[in-house]
């Protein structure tokens, strides 16, 4: 498999479990803390960034570890930074449809709420991965060979 295979491969696995973090929090966030589905996205965020810059580092784009880890963490909150103002685009745009839909098929015992929540945060991660991959490859970890 090529190296920039793998590479996007482990960033791609980073994500998901960054995915996880963000989701956890996110839950914590809205459901315990009782902050609003936007402004618990952007701590939940911040949360996952960490995670995922600290795993990138050491497991995606280890060659890069000479660098200097708080200008990578500087450059990767900026291009994830970015990435959270599409995320949030995307969500403040999908979670209405995504509520009237949970409304119109409900599923049992599954509050709506929590279905307009999660999917729409899932679209929205998605599309952004695409955008954090290549600005961290290309940016934060360019002096990866």
């Amino acid at each position: 498999m090529h190296t920039e295979s793998k590479r996007m491969i482990k960033f791609a696995i980073v994500g998901a479990l960054g995915f996880f973090v963000d989701a956890g929090s996110l839950y914590i966030f809205t459901r315990y803390i009782g902050l609003t589905l936007l402004i618990g996205q952007a701590f939940s965020f911040s949360v996952a960034v960490v995670h995922n810059f600290i795993w990138n580092r050491i497991w995606t784009f280890p060659e890069s570890r000479e660098q200097s880890p708080h200008k990578q963490m500087a450059q990767f909150y900026l291009t994830n930074l970015a990435g959270l103002i599409i995320r949030s685009g995307i969500i403040a745009f999908v979670e209405p449809i995504f509520t009237q839909l949970s409304l119109a098929y409900p599923i049992v015992n599954i509050p709506p709420k929590f279905i307009s929540d999660y999917a729409s945060l899932s679209i929205a991660v998605l599309i952004v991965m695409i955008w954090n991959y290549t600005v961290s490859r290309y940016w934060t970890f360019r002096d990866v060979k």
